[in-house]
């Protein structure tokens, strides 16, 4: 099971099990193939809120020399991508509406994919259309049993 306080702890229910804390637990391992060299390029690993494991990449523009990307600033409260440099507490626009990027915790950017709702509780998912928003990032569902619209 994962914990919900703490996404990155895989349990596993059994006699031992007191807690996050209990040799039950173990912290889960999140390197896929290909990480490293993702990092290296300057890629910034995209996350679900709340989960602890990466689901996408965000890369800088290729550039043309094809070399990795070294850190051009030695601010301790600057994050890098590709060569901007982003202040601590800005955020980067990538053109996405469902990621969010912000330099919380520098030197590293964290970007977060926003998870969306489905059709309404209770409603039969055969008669709701799903309608892209426009630069939103989540759709609306109209439904034909329902006289709203989510």
């Amino acid at each position: 099971m994962i914990m919900k306080e703490n996404p990155c702890m895989q349990c596993i229910c059994d006699s031992s099990f007191k807690g996050p804390d209990s040799p039950s637990c173990r912290k889960l391992e999140c390197n896929f193939p290909g990480h490293g060299q993702r990092l290296k390029a300057g890629c910034i690993p995209v996350y679900f809120e709340g989960q602890c494991c990466y689901v996408d990449w965000h890369c800088p523009p290729p550039s043309d020399d094809e070399k990795p990307i070294t850190p051009q600033s030695e601010n301790p409260d600057t994050c890098q991508f590709g060569s901007l440099s982003i202040d601590r507490g800005d955020k980067l626009e990538l053109g996405d509406p469902c990621v969010t990027c912000s330099c919380s915790f520098p030197p590293d950017l964290t970007c977060v994919r926003k998870r969306c709702p489905g059709p309404p509780p209770n409603t039969d998912i055969t008669k709701c259309q799903q309608v892209p928003r426009e630069g939103q990032c989540c759709p609306e569902y109209i439904c034909r049993d329902r006289k709203s619209v989510v």
